[in-house]
């Protein structure tokens, strides 16, 4: 059955459902399309997102240069709750490539707050930049060291809670195959996360819109432990650039691979600021070949004026192999933002240069890009 179908069938039977009881609808916009039952049994939410991306490419004469216009997210997000007011259900379709996919299904039951069981398909808990969604992002695109080390979506069964009103954490067990994939080998991914808020809640999302008079922080660690991965056969969209950095430290043979992110993010009136450090550890099935170790780490600041425009500046550094030399790769992003109507309407225009050794010469590329993105 295709999605499409099975949307409209949900859809269908929620309505129904709620006709069948003799329950009162309610309609209308609040961000977002929602119609729910007046007792609050349930609910039905719809959203979408549009990213139209332009940008411009210069590789320093080592290739052609390349300019595009690309239609960077066209997403469709349905959300809501069924028969109880704990039990939440998100979807999320992905349609900017040649066909409809599933992002998310997301099964919440969030009964009580310090601990509530989550099934389905979502991110995996571990940074905090891959966590933020790309509709809340200061910078068009995420960092080079959120695309070395996080490792995306994938299917599986998490606790998330608040054990207080400062501390935040999620746990949770993954077949390890990525998204829209069964488990490949039965081995399981591991990953957990907690979150440190002393001056209240602290959203996964960047720029300091909401002005708070008082400072804000947040002090996140993560770690993840994924035995026997086999970069051969696990090298779908959301691991194809961990199976890439094994490969070309250890050819195919499968690893137990340890990974462990710290970070912090400021707010305070106008003023944002993120960082966070990443390490990495492989260790080979092999006894005679040594472990290897991945550093990394980002810098990310804004200034917002006037609630309206923002400017923006990132620096990152990645080593992803510390027993090779001449071997780092950095980034340094410069951005300005314009929010018409905070992240739902905006405008962005990044300038990017970036660095890319290896043993026999250095690389470097600058990109220019626009980007307009629709969130209603």
């Amino acid at each position: 059955m295709k999605i499409s179908k099975i949307l409209f069938l949900s859809i269908w039977i929620i309505i129904s459902s709620s006709y069948i009881y003799s329950m009162e609808i309610e309609s209308g916009y609040q961000n977002g399309f929602y119609i729910k039952t007046k007792d609050g049994s349930f609910s039905l939410k719809l959203k979408n997102r549009i990213q139209f991306l332009t940008f411009y490419n210069i590789y320093n004469g080592l290739k052609p240069s390349q300019r595009s216009f690309q239609i960077k997210r066209a997403r469709i997000y349905f959300s809501g709750n069924a028969f109880y007011s704990w039990i939440n259900y998100k979807i999320q379709l992905q349609m900017e490539k040649s066909q409809i996919s599933l992002r998310d299904l997301i099964i919440d039951f969030s009964i009580f707050k310090e601990l509530h069981p989550k099934i389905g398909q979502f991110k995996v808990p571990f940074n905090r930049e891959y966590l933020t969604s790309s509709a809340y992002l200061q910078l068009i695109d995420r960092s080079i060291t959120n695309e070395e080390f996080s490792v995306g979506r994938d299917i599986g069964f998490s606790v998330d809670g608040n054990i207080s009103e400062r501390i935040e954490y999620s746990i949770g067990v993954f077949n390890g195959s990525g998204k829209n994939t069964k488990n490949l080998d039965n081995k399981f991914l591991y990953a957990g996360r907690i979150m440190f808020t002393p001056n209240g809640k602290f959203s996964y999302s960047q720029s300091s819109l909401d002005f708070p008079k008082k400072r804000k922080l947040a002090i996140g660690l993560g770690i993840l432990y994924f035995p026997n991965f086999d970069p051969s056969r696990e090298n779908i969209d959301d691991r194809k650039k961990l199976a890439s950095s094994v490969r070309k430290e250890i050819g195919n043979l499968k690893s137990d691979i340890l990974q462990i992110t710290g970070d912090i993010g400021v707010k305070y009136k106008g003023f944002s600021f993120e960082g966070d450090v990443h390490f990495r550890n492989i260790n080979p099935e092999k006894p005679e070949i040594k472990n290897i170790q991945a550093f990394g780490f980002r810098i990310q600041t804004g200034y917002l004026f006037s609630k309206k425009f923002e400017i923006v500046f990132r620096y990152s550094f990645l080593n992803p192999s510390t027993q090779r030399d001449k071997d780092t790769k950095q980034e340094l992003t410069t951005g300005i933002n314009y929010f018409i109507h905070k992240h739902f309407l905006k405008i962005q225009i990044n300038s990017s240069y970036f660095i890319f050794e290896n043993p026999v010469k250095i690389e470097k590329q600058t990109r220019f890009s626009a980007l307009l993105q629709i969130y209603f």
